[in-house]
């Protein structure tokens, strides 16, 4: 019968022990999580910091309005970007996905893509935009 408790007593003991270490390791695993996605905001950020400047130096963007902005960014895409089918692209890579739809020919876009590109264009210049889809619901 001591036995027996003593086995009970010492699990109740284990459960306690790990469940504080689990909740340590937890607690450590969502503070690394947050601090990840942090991380990777401050480099989109960054990103679209960086793809601001080089719009706004190359295409002469430093004393227009957001309309006038607007314009400019659109002609210089469906200049620069060919229209083809481009089904594997990543667009979460912003400053790569713009360099290579504009520089890069065997890069194009259409419909979505050229609309995705030209959102990251925008969003580097702070005007604001949305998605607008055949079949929004």
């Amino acid at each position: 019968m001591r036995t027996k408790k003593l086995k009970i007593a010492s699990l109740c003991v284990a459960f306690f022990v790990l469940g504080g270490t689990l909740g340590v390791f937890t607690t450590q695993y969502v503070q690394h999580k947050k601090n990840e996605l942090r991380k990777e905001a401050q480099e989109k950020a960054l990103q679209f910091k960086l793809l601001g400047k080089t719009l706004e130096k190359n295409l002469g963007l430093a004393h227009k309005n957001n309309f006038e902005k607007a314009i400019i960014i659109r002609n210089h895409l469906y200049k620069m970007v060919p229209t083809k089918e481009n089904a594997e692209h990543d667009f979460f890579d912003i400053l790569n996905s713009y360099y290579e739809s504009v520089y890069n020919p065997n890069v194009g876009h259409i419909c979505q893509g050229m609309q995705i590109i030209y959102m990251i264009a925008l969003r580097s210049q702070n005007i604001p935009s949305r998605r607008v889809q055949l079949f929004d619901k």
